[in-house]
């Protein structure tokens, strides 16, 4: 069902060198990501690669647009007694993609943004022939680094803009799904014929569905109920848990085992949540993490994937006094993490066979996270200090559940303004 299906944050490929030149893409991948989209590097000799494998790939999350990073970097290409890296190469092997290589929802992969990070020193886009010649479509040129998340919302939203035109338009409609619950939304019809982006079994829904939200009414109907009922549960957990029988941590780890909600958790480094996989221990009862994760294909973490506890929100995070530290339950949380990632890294074959049988994947070294507490309950600069000094040299990170509201508000605003809805 549509509904049973995750969401997931706008996502763009950085396109840059590899070995990274001397101007690596950090300060294009951090604005990217703190406007809310997951940003990841591609080493630019395997981007056509790794589109194609994102087409074969069931499920893949596949980029909203591509940005070539600026380079600084020598290639052997003299223009003008100048060495440059000439873009205008990789962008036509993008749009000479065939044709059936499809996306999610049917999207002609040969058809997606593409933005030229067009301020480096020694990157220009021209015709190696030197003849005029038409701007592509779906392309953009960025001339300065301030201006460049701006041009890559630009991109993405014109590009939805032409989805939407290839689907006509009917109007609100009254709708049944399988489990007879009726809602209303809009409704488009496609052509039964073949069309430059959308390949002719492509749907409305599909699109949706894929995450090419081309309705600004889709992100409002689909992403925030999942927002407030997390809010929620926040005010409500302990009647909950008392009225269920639970602990307060079991009411949160349900609700994030819902697929519509464990992207939430997700942080744009990882691609699944994987509950209670049991990690054998000779003579003992199994460790049981409420979470394994598995890294994206480009995430930073590689192959390392991470570990995940659950705690409560209304956990103390910082002591009061003169010489504040960290709350006792973040102690008890990094100890059980600890050992989590120890008997993941002990080479026990059992272990492996638990993580393979549940994951398809084995974990080494992975990302040690604490979802406890609300930050907004203390002084942040106070409890970024202790998070620097004390959580990060062990290699754990501390995410607060108003953590997660912010991030997922921060998403859902990103989508609304990509599918043309007004800027909040």
């Amino acid at each position: 069902m549509e509904s049973e299906r995750e969401l997931k944050a706008p996502y763009v490929l950085v396109a840059c060198a590899q070995p990274h030149s001397e101007y690596a893409p950090e300060a294009e991948l951090a604005h990217l990501r703190a406007r809310g989209f997951v940003a990841e590097e591609v080493d630019r000799s395997y981007l056509i690669g790794h589109l194609r494998s994102l087409c074969w790939a069931p499920n893949a999350d596949a980029p909203d647009g591509i940005l070539l990073a600026p380079e600084d970097e020598h290639y052997p290409m003299n223009f003008r007694d100048r060495v440059v890296w000439n873009a205008f190469d990789l962008v036509e092997r993008v749009r000479a993609l065939p044709d059936s290589t499809l996306l999610p929802g049917g999207v002609r992969a040969k058809t997606i943004p593409i933005i030229l990070a067009a301020y480096g020193r020694n990157l220009l886009f021209y015709h190696p022939d030197g003849r005029p010649f038409p701007s592509p479509r779906w392309f953009r040129e960025c001339r300065r680094l301030g201006t460049v998340v701006n041009t890559v919302e630009g991109a993405i939203r014109d590009w939805r803009r032409d989805l939407m035109e290839e689907v006509a338009y009917v109007g609100l409609a009254i709708t049944k799904d399988s489990e007879g619950e009726y809602s209303v939304g809009h409704a488009a019809i496609r052509s039964p014929r073949d069309g430059r982006m959308l390949a002719a079994p492509a749907s409305a829904a599909g699109l949706t569905q894929a995450h090419w939200y081309i309705f600004p009414a889709d992100v409002l109907a689909r992403d925030i109920p999942g927002l407030l009922e997390l809010d929620d549960l926040l005010r409500t957990f302990k009647e909950r848990a008392k009225l269920l029988r639970k602990q307060p941590e079991t009411i949160f780890q349900d609700f994030f085992n819902q697929p519509r909600h464990a992207h939430m958790l997700y942080q744009g480094l990882f691609t699944a949540n994987y509950p209670k996989v049991p990690l054998p221990v000779p003579g003992r009862r199994p460790l049981q993490p409420d979470y394994l994760q598995s890294s994206r294909p480009l995430s930073s973490l590689g192959s390392r994937g991470g570990v995940l506890d659950l705690k409560r929100p209304d956990a103390c995070l910082l002591t009061k006094g003169r010489h504040s530290s960290l709350g006792a339950e973040i102690f008890r949380a990094v100890a059980q993490l600890q050992d989590y990632r120890d008997r993941l890294d002990s080479g026990d074959p059992a272990v492996a066979a638990a993580q393979f049988q549940r994951m398809g994947c084995v974990l080494r070294q992975p990302l040690m996270s604490v979802v406890i507490g609300l930050r907004r309950d203390y002084d942040p600069d106070d409890l970024r200090h202790r998070e620097e000094t004390m959580l990060e040299p062990l290699e754990v990170q501390l995410i607060t559940y108003d953590d997660i509201i912010q991030r997922e508000a921060q998403r859902i605003m990103l989508q609304h303004r990509l599918a043309g809805g007004q800027p909040s």
